[in-house]
């Protein structure tokens, strides 16, 4: 008989939080938090960020009919180091979480999401993954190219949203997603608009880059 897995999932965001339970393919229980503004603005430390998403978390877990010590893996919308990442999970360690501690990458969501994975992570000997990572950089060389000699432009998006909407709209249509081509935006607190070819993110263009969105003031341009 196939296992039918217990997976909490954590998907700690800008502007919402979502957190479930699945069995398997099968959503059990799920929370959505849309976040005020004005309190996130509020959170100055990385202890009062992690005290705030962390209530979301463990509210949610101790609502749940299954215990933490009978979850099978944790899956995690969280955040890496730039480079090297490609689509897909990557064992989130408890290590990465302490590091990812310290300091902070990406905004307060992606930054809770890893360090609270990793510690329920080693405090269950539950593993953890990162999951289709914001710095997941596919690009092929030609994409990578810009006006600085030396320095290559990097890759980087809301990869966990893109392919996902992709992914389902692929199967909604019957299409291959291993062997079509997409174009995807994701509209959220930051835009991403990027290609998705073959199962590979090929170019992107993101809040990073320049896109003005509600919560990103995007690039100042090198000219006026």
């Amino acid at each position: 008989m196939e296992k039918n897995w217990n997976i909490l999932v954590l998907n700690l965001g800008s502007t919402s939080s979502k957190v479930a339970f699945f069995q398997g393919d099968k959503c059990v229980s799920k929370l959505e938090r849309n976040h005020d503004m004005k309190e996130l603005r509020a959170l100055k430390t990385n202890e009062a960020v992690l005290d705030y998403y962390g209530k979301i978390i463990f509210d949610f877990i101790d609502s749940l009919d299954v215990p933490m010590e009978e979850m099978d893996v944790i899956a995690v919308r969280g955040s890496g180091k730039w480079g090297g990442y490609q689509h897909g999970a990557y064992l989130l360690t408890p290590e990465m979480g302490e590091e990812m501690a310290k300091g902070r990458a990406g905004h307060k969501g992606l930054f809770t999401s890893t360090v609270i994975g990793a510690r329920l992570s080693a405090k269950y000997n539950i593993p953890a993954y990162l999951y289709d990572v914001v710095p997941v950089d596919e690009l092929p060389l030609i994409a990578t190219i810009n006006g600085i000699a030396g320095y290559r432009r990097r890759g980087g998006s809301h990869t966990l949203n893109c392919r996902a909407v992709a992914i389902k709209t692929a199967k909604d249509m019957g299409k291959d997603f291993d062997h079509s081509t997409w174009i995807v935006s994701h509209l959220g607190g930051g835009f991403t608009t990027c290609i998705i070819k073959d199962n590979r993110i090929i170019e992107s263009y993101n809040a990073e880059e320049g896109s003005f969105t509600p919560e990103r003031i995007g690039r100042v341009p090198g000219s006026f």
